[in-house]
């Protein structure tokens, strides 16, 4: 007796009874084509993107094609996106911009270096390497 589940993308409306051929979309939780082969022709209905915090997220082509709508609605400042990319919000305070006029002058250098360390064997002109 074979136990044999037939999943149905919600995308196409397709069904088929390889589970591995299926995935569940991080933001509606509907089940959507996606084959994760390079080598397989086979049926996408989403994508598999690298998420902030969620490593792997699955996305089917409804919610992908509602997030192009929304980032295209709104045009980003690349600044503030390097921004954002720099450091998590919680971790700083929102960086703001200080002229160089008012930037605090940088350190003077030490007048003195640290010691140096006597060498036990003498300097030599190359290194040998042997494989």
């Amino acid at each position: 007796m074979t136990n044999s589940v037939t999943t149905t993308c919600d995308i196409c409306n397709e069904s088929g009874e390889d589970a591995r051929l299926f995935s569940e979309c991080i933001i509606c939780s509907r089940m959507f084509h996606l084959n994760p082969y390079n080598n397989d022709e086979q049926k996408d209905c989403g994508d598999a993107i690298v998420g902030e915090s969620e490593g792997i997220e699955f996305w089917c082509g409804s919610c992908l094609e509602e997030l192009h709508k929304n980032l295209s609605a709104q045009p980003i400042d690349p600044r503030e996106a390097l921004e954002e990319l720099a450091a998590p919000s919680e971790l700083f305070p929102r960086r703001t911009h200080v002229p160089a006029a008012q930037a605090s002058p940088p350190a003077e250098p030490s007048r003195e270096a640290p010691p140096r360390r006597a060498r036990s064997t003498p300097r030599k002109r190359y290194r040998r390497i042997d494989s």
